[in-house]
């Protein structure tokens, strides 16, 4: 909480118990999207599909990296040469050449996990 809105809002969050409404969260960093309700469901599925039309093995690994700092660990060096072995299968892969063909072509990329 205190690295997402930082010390002194959430001091100010705890001590006094008040209730936010969403522009005010949305102000804090603690939401990212103010929507309304009926176009939930549809901005959710749109991001959903945004997100996974990305390369599989780029966002495994980014996934990854992201878990492992959010835990608060000091990255040791068995987790670095794993990230580096991801970005690396990554860097090799079939999708790498896929996007670049894609971008190449001026096209939407077919990402396979491969």
């Amino acid at each position: 909480m205190i690295d997402t809105v930082g010390l002194a809002a959430a001091k100010e969050m705890f001590f006094t118990g008040r209730a936010y409404d969403a522009s005010q969260a949305k102000e804090m960093g603690l939401v990212h999207y103010v929507l309304p309700r009926d176009r939930l469901p549809s901005f959710t599925y749109e991001m959903a599909q945004e997100i996974s039309g990305n390369a599989p093995l780029s966002l495994r690994a980014l996934k990854l990296m992201f878990n492992r700092c959010q835990q608060g660990q000091r990255l040791g060096a068995e987790d670095i040469r794993q990230m580096e072995a991801l970005r690396d299968q990554a860097f090799r892969s079939e999708d790498v050449k896929e996007g670049r063909q894609a971008f190449r072509e001026k096209r939407k990329p077919v990402f396979k996990g491969r």
